[in-house]
């Protein structure tokens, strides 16, 4: 008779301690979804700001280069390549972005039109977001 009270509380103990496990996991991925949220919001706010980045570098510069640059910024990374069109008549150029943080990342596009000498106006900029595939990318802190 005692055996079996030993064995019925460890029994209830081992249950318990799996459905506290349970508990727990759900717990971290529940989490891990607005925190990948904003990560892939402060990516945006970095795609975003790397498109005026890129302009104010280039009018510093004095000249387009049509190659692709990367810097650390807001605390993740950007890569932007500006192409411009006045070779070919045209007062417009494009820019192109990607940002990233905590492996999430955005892209921004944008189109700048040149008003004066050395003085650009965005006239368009989209950003797009990768299609998540679930699986909560840089959050591999809550993972465990």
């Amino acid at each position: 008779m005692g055996n079996s009270r030993v064995m019925f509380i460890a029994a209830i103990s081992a249950v318990l301690g799996l459905y506290t496990l349970g508990i727990h996991k759900a717990d971290s991925r529940v989490q891990s979804i607005p925190l990948s949220h904003a990560y892939k919001m402060q990516a945006k706010e970095i795609a975003k700001s790397g498109v005026g980045m890129a302009i104010q570098r280039i009018i510093k510069n004095g000249k387009w280069v049509n190659r692709t640059t990367e810097a650390s910024l807001l605390g993740g990374s950007m890569t932007y390549t500006a192409i411009n069109f006045s070779q070919f008549g045209y007062n417009w150029a494009y820019v192109y972005v990607t940002g990233t943080y905590k492996k999430q990342t955005v892209n921004a596009y944008a189109w700048v039109e040149q008003v004066k000498k050395n003085k650009w106006a965005i006239k368009q900029i989209f950003t797009q977001t990768p299609t998540s595939n679930g699986d909560f990318a840089g959050l591999e802190e809550f993972a465990n």
